[in-house]
């Protein structure tokens, strides 16, 4: 069995990771399928669909992190450092 702060840990990487992977996944199909892409250093702001539509994602992943830190606040001694990096 693990610990609550093993268990808090754990629960902060998958959701980290999970998120990691989904993004990442859809950055390469990105950049494969979009030549203007690989050429970033003319345009800074260059954007697609495909990106801008993970916003809501990257929120879901915030909030469910938020969630699991306010959850197991006394348990994990890296929870302060974890929230203070979301901010």
């Amino acid at each position: 069995r693990c610990s609550p702060s093993d268990k808090a840990y754990w629960a902060a990487s998958m959701v980290s990771t999970v998120n990691a992977v989904a993004v990442a996944a859809v950055a390469i199909q990105v950049f494969v399928t979009e030549p203007g892409l690989t050429a970033l250093a003319d345009d800074l702001h260059a954007s697609v669909p495909e990106l801008e539509s993970w916003g809501g994602f990257f929120l879901g992943y915030f909030v469910a992190d938020q969630l699991g830190n306010a959850y197991w606040w006394r348990e994990w001694s890296g929870v302060e450092a974890t929230t203070v990096h979301h901010v």
